[in-house]
């Protein structure tokens, strides 16, 4: 039978391809020399009869061992004629269909594989009965001994002259390369997801430094589009003073295969100048090109808080004799540097120190908190009103400037500028910090002046006195000054509205006993919204 059987082991183990190469080709030999003596002994050549047996021997003995090696190896492999009825199936053909091996001669390929997988594969069947070579995938159903696996299915035509005799085919498992396969695209999946969610800039670009490909990060940093990102040129986005260190930078790519750390500035759509820490690794393409991956780290906000600890620092070395003035000078420049970041007018500083002290000086003339709202307190309260959003110098400028609604995510950075301005403050209260001064009671405000009363505002979600009184007085302040005031997304609200809303969120958002005190006084709030009015508002 195997004389006659010629297989393609492309799918079969290196070893076991060459050992049945060489077995076939050994029995083609064999084969040939056995032929050739038989004549010779029909012509008369009755000496040559002891090779005869001797070739007839070696050509058995070959045909034995490829028959062992065909039989042992995990590849299916079977013959069968032009009508589908099978010639010849290996050991781990007949294990797979459930079929002793001497049944499987003669037996029709869909009694063998099933109705339904016979379906499945009878066009590529009757295209190898034509002479085409078919290869493809197909998942086999389990069976009473296996369980469900992944194949590659080839059938290969068996011609002689331009008839197709019959096929071969060869059906090797395949499941664990496509588990394989399975596992290499969730890791994939896993690695994009890191890459788009990484607060890194990432961005490859050819030697050129043409773009390819970049995360969103990066995009925030340039402040560019996906689409006008494709049609710049990295280099282009840095100031042409950073030329000498660039060059630098690729002379270490070409003789390493990476650069970096090292800081430049980009060039952001909007004009600014983004300072930036720069990673890159030279990488090899599936298309055989070199490309460039880049790690990108916005400095922004470390430079700035590089910038106030020079300051702090500076302010440190003054001498005693200065320190209350420079003290002084410090909270002007705060109050400054709160009025130039914040989005609001200058007349809403002005009127929350007024509506803080209405409120501190009537919850003092009713008695209330006698302890904590002294004459030097309330001074120090409304004096601290000036810094109470400081944080906001702490907000990237997308986000503090945008006009409209903020999304969810920007809300959640916007909501840093509380614990922001709280740690300046501190900062800047040093080692001279105590409970009763300026810089201490404006820390306290600035970290809690958006808590509430019962304990659902943030950051801290502290609850009822537990939220610092001068920090109470301010969130009632600044509700009322919000609401009052027009902002891009809505009109301003009438101040019997804004009374309205706010004595129906007593013991919820605010201190009941302020609430009441704002309702000695709503009168002064409402005098003191038209006297410090902004000049586009249109309620008082």
């Amino acid at each position: 039978m195997f004389h006659n059987l010629r297989v393609d082991v492309l799918a079969a183990p290196a070893s076991t391809e060459k050992a049945l190469r060489q077995l076939a080709s050994e029995n083609r030999r064999l084969h040939a020399e056995v032929d050739h003596l038989k004549n010779l002994l029909a012509a008369g050549g009755t000496t040559i009869l002891g090779e005869l047996i001797s070739a007839e021997k070696s050509f058995h003995q070959s045909d034995q061992d490829l028959h062992t090696i065909i039989n042992n190896i995990p590849t299916m492999v079977g013959y069968w004629d032009r009508e589908l009825r099978n010639r010849f199936g290996n050991l781990a053909y007949a294990d797979w269909a459930g079929i002793e091996p001497d049944r499987l001669p003669g037996m029709h390929l869909r009694d063998v594989i099933g109705e339904e997988t016979y379906r499945l594969n009878l066009p590529y069947l009757e295209a190898a009965l034509r002479g085409e070579v078919q290869q493809f995938e197909r998942r086999l159903p389990a069976t009473q001994r296996h369980q469900p696996r992944d194949v590659l299915i080839q059938y290969l035509p068996d011609i002689d002259g331009r008839e197709v005799r019959g096929l071969y085919t060869m059906v090797t498992d395949i499941s664990s390369t496509k588990l394989a396969e399975s596992a290499l695209r969730e890791r994939d999946q896993k690695l994009r997801g890191l890459y788009e969610l990484s607060p890194l800039g990432i961005a490859m670009t050819d030697l050129a430094g043409r773009f390819v490909e970049f995360n969103e990060a990066f995009r925030n940093i340039c402040g560019y589009s996906t689409q006008e990102l494709m049609e710049l040129n990295e280099r282009s986005l840095s100031p042409p003073r950073f030329a000498a260190l660039e060059a630098a930078q690729r002379e270490l790519l070409k003789q390493g295969g990476r650069f970096g750390p090292f800081e430049k500035e980009y060039l952001r759509k909007d004009g600014c100048l983004v300072p930036v820490a720069l990673n890159g690794v030279l990488i090899t393409g599936s298309d055989g090109q070199e490309y460039l991956w880049s790690i990108v780290e916005d400095l922004s906000k470390r430079k700035q808080t590089e910038q106030l600890q020079v300051v702090l620092n500076e302010y440190h070395e003054l001498s005693l004799d200065v320190l209350e003035r420079s003290r002084e000078k410090m909270v002007t420049a705060l109050t400054h540097l709160s009025r130039y970041r914040d989005n609001e007018t200058g007349q809403h500083l002005a009127r929350s120190e007024l509506y803080v002290k209405a409120l501190a000086n009537a919850l003092a003339a009713a008695g209330h908190y006698p302890d904590q709202l002294t004459k030097h307190d309330i001074d120090l309260i409304v004096k601290a009103t000036s810094m109470h959003d400081l944080g906001k110098v702490g907000v990237p400028d997308h986000v503090l400037l945008k006009p409209g609604r903020h999304t969810p995510e920007e809300t959640l950075i916007m909501q840093t500028h509380a614990a922001i301005g709280e740690s300046i403050l501190l900062v800047a209260a040093g080692g001279e910090a105590v409970v009763d001064s300026l810089l201490m009671v404006a820390s306290r405000m600035a970290g809690a002046h958006h808590e509430n009363w019962d304990g659902s505002g943030y950051p801290r979600h502290l609850k009822g006195s537990e939220i610092p009184l001068e920090a109470r007085l301010m969130a009632v302040a600044d509700v009322y000054d919000a609401l009052t005031t027009p902002r891009v997304y809505k009109q301003a609200w009438a101040h019997e509205v804004a009374r309205l809303e706010i004595l129906s969120l007593k013991g919820i958002k605010f201190d009941p006993l302020i609430v009441e005190a704002f309702e000695q006084v709503h009168l002064a709030f409402r005098e003191i919204a038209g006297a410090f009015g902004d000049q586009d508002a249109n309620a008082a």
